[in-house]
């Protein structure tokens, strides 16, 4: 998956930051701003990559499940001059996905994530309370456009379970929420183990280095490592 960082960065002045801030990047916008679970990490990497001068705004792609996901980019950022984070790679160096969806395109629900129920989607978002949900998502006022090439297009480009490629970065997922049951409540349709397991799935077959928990399938990674592990080891600390 291709992921750019920062390229639209709205100015700042680094000299508020501090000498080696924790910044929340989310789309164009920088702000000095991250949630506790992020915030561990950074205080955990910020101060021994600074003392050691390298690995200023190395990366973890952090991604909380939601009813629609919300994700941010961590790093470590020097004090030496106005944009100076633009001169350092963008490259993610792992990611980090907890109760997560397989993919935004919400057809493959029914198609690959739910394969085994059997479930029609529109029936199962009717079921749900959520067919104007599902319409809103995609910014249509006909169910009928769901199947509209132009929509179609848009699905793709937010599968990311059909965007993986083996030059992506690691990550580690934990989908904890249970029963491994037919998704017949919003939050199960949303965060079921099988989002987690079709993703680690695919990261089999493509090389990808994963750590992967779902605990209604009773899978456990056998490194037995946790989130914050996981990103400190690929912050190399």
């Amino acid at each position: 998956m291709h992921l750019s960082l920062l390229e639209q960065a709205v100015d700042f002045e680094p000299e508020t930051l501090g000498e080696s801030s924790s910044v929340f990047a989310n789309g164009d916008l920088i702000v000095p701003q991250v949630e506790a679970q992020v915030e561990a990490v950074v205080r955990g990497s910020a101060h021994p990559a600074q003392a050691r001068g390298e690995r200023v705004a190395e990366s973890v792609l952090i991604q909380k499940g939601r009813m629609q996901g919300a994700h941010g980019w961590v790093f470590s950022m020097p004090k030496s001059g106005r944009r100076a984070v633009l001169r350092q790679s963008t490259r993610v160096t792992a990611l980090i996905a907890i109760a997560t969806q397989a993919t935004y395109d919400i057809g493959k629900w029914t198609t690959v994530v739910f394969e085994e129920y059997r479930l029609n989607l529109l029936e199962l978002a009717d079921a749900l309370g959520l067919a104007q949900a599902l319409l809103d998502f995609y910014g249509i006022t006909d169910i009928d456009d769901f199947e509209s090439p132009e929509i179609l297009e848009y699905r793709a480009r937010v599968d990311m379970l059909d965007l993986m490629d083996a030059e992506d970065p690691p990550f580690y997922v934990d989908n904890f929420l249970e029963p491994a049951a037919p998704p017949l409540t919003p939050d199960l349709a949303f965060h079921h183990a099988n989002h987690a397991l079709v993703l680690a799935d695919r990261a089999d077959e493509l090389g990808i280095e994963n750590v992967a928990y779902m605990q209604a399938l009773g899978i456990e990674d056998p490194s037995g490592e946790d989130s914050l592990d996981f990103a400190l080891r690929h912050f190399g600390l």
